[in-house]
């Protein structure tokens, strides 16, 4: 540890080495500017809110590191800037209807751009949600499958030509492991072991939880290196939820096919949600390609659902439970001021499906949407039948009359 540079100061914190008299300066996009231009920068920030959902962003990077992009591919906030300088300024505070001392969020300008690096949050939490969504349903159908976070590799670490392949590649492992289900990720890149040591050196000397995750550190560009790319080295490799008896490590890595390892049981579905959540952030994003694949019996072939029910939920404060209210808020000199102005309670939408083993008979009314061509032709013909019999039946009582 003595051997390791000093730690750097985050961005947006004064530097607490200045001596005094000194002008504070900021730590901002990789190096320390004056609190005079600090405050320009921010002042020339555009509130006006984007109309456009989806962006280009184009990484800012060393030749090196955008053929190592090209060649491995993309991963969410791998962006160096987003798409419009307005994006992440805040607009609204989320607080507590009860007590506005308990904790609060915010809520920002979007470029809406999965590379953003400030947007990436919320295309990640959308497809982790996805995921815990389904895994609870296999778990509603499959109760006594234990869940767990597994890691595998492929014998090759020179990376795939795209997505599918590397996909394909991971059904055949999955396979040969002898898995019975598996949600799966394809992380392109690895955090090495010398940059681990800096930014855990970052977390000492900053005093950040140590479940402060080594990825999000280098999103945040912690150490003012200028972009994720230069925290990640090339080292293609599978996350998965999965579940099922798997064969001996030994014999497995004797195939010559790859490695693997569990990295722990998912006991809860705290425990779910940190792992999906975690995975998400730096899976490998191509566009028009689904960030996850499911197989085995967790496969849209062999898990069926209904098209779900919507129900608005209050999102409650974690310390009383009370609902959060939404307030519009102003930029003044850095500080966020409550105006008094608010919206109704926060909600937000949730959709509440139903899951059973493809072709056996579902709980309750199967959605039209998953009946066979011959089941759909059946209850058609069912309520024509129906139909004619019931204007029979009226033919008749009008002839009598």
């Amino acid at each position: 540890m003595n051997d390791l540079p000093d730690p750097v100061i985050a961005p947006g914190q004064v530097a607490e080495t200045l001596t005094e008299g000194e002008p504070s300066q900021f730590w901002m996009n990789g190096e320390f500017v004056s609190c005079e231009e600090y405050e320009e920068t921010r002042g020339g920030i555009d509130q006006r809110k984007t109309d456009r959902f989806y962006a280009n962003v184009i990484p800012i990077l060393s030749d090196d590191q955008k053929i190592m992009f090209e060649k491995y591919g993309n991963v969410f906030g791998c962006s160096e800037n987003p798409t419009f300088l307005s994006c992440g300024t805040i607009i609204e505070k989320v607080m507590c209807s009860a007590d506005q001392n308990h904790p609060s969020y915010y809520k920002h300008y979007r470029c809406n751009d999965p590379l953003c690096k400030i947007c990436y949050p919320k295309f990640t939490f959308k497809i982790a949600d996805s995921v815990i969504n389904r895994v609870k349903g296999y778990a509603s159908v499959y109760p006594n499958d234990p869940l767990y976070h597994l890691i595998f590799w492929p014998d090759s670490l020179s990376g795939y030509t795209n997505i599918t392949d590397a996909f394909r590649n991971a059904g055949v492992l999955l396979k040969t492991m002898g898995t019975k289900m598996a949600v799966v990720w394809y992380h392109p890149y690895r955090i090495p072991d010398e940059m681990k040591d800096r930014l855990r050196h970052y977390k000492y000397a900053n005093k950040l939880p140590s479940s402060t995750g080594f990825w999000k550190l280098a999103h945040d560009d912690v150490l003012g290196l200028g972009s994720l790319a230069a925290y990640v080295v090339p080292g293609p490799h599978f996350h998965a939820i999965a579940s099922g008896y798997l064969m001996d490590f030994n014999e497995y890595s004797a195939l010559g096919i790859g490695g693997y390892k569990k990295a722990r049981y998912l006991n809860s579905l705290e425990d779910l949600e940190t792992a999906a959540h975690y995975i998400s952030t730096h899976a490998c994003k191509e566009a028009k390609k689904s960030t996850v694949r499911y197989f085995g019996l967790i496969s849209y072939s062999k898990l069926a659902r209904d098209v779900g029910i919507d129900k608005p939920v209050d999102i409650l404060c974690e310390v009383c439970n009370s609902h959060m209210d939404t307030h519009y808020c102003t930029d003044n000199d850095g500080e966020i001021i409550v105006t008094g102005l608010k919206h109704k309670r926060t909600t937000r939408m949730i959709t509440i499906h139903k899951y059973w083993k493809r072709g056996s008979q579902p709980p309750g009314i199967a959605s039209e949407k998953f009946l066979s061509t011959s089941a759909n032709k059946k209850r058609l013909r069912a309520i024509v039948e129906e139909a004619r019999a019931i204007q029979n039946e009226r033919l008749m009582a009008w002839g009598e009359k």
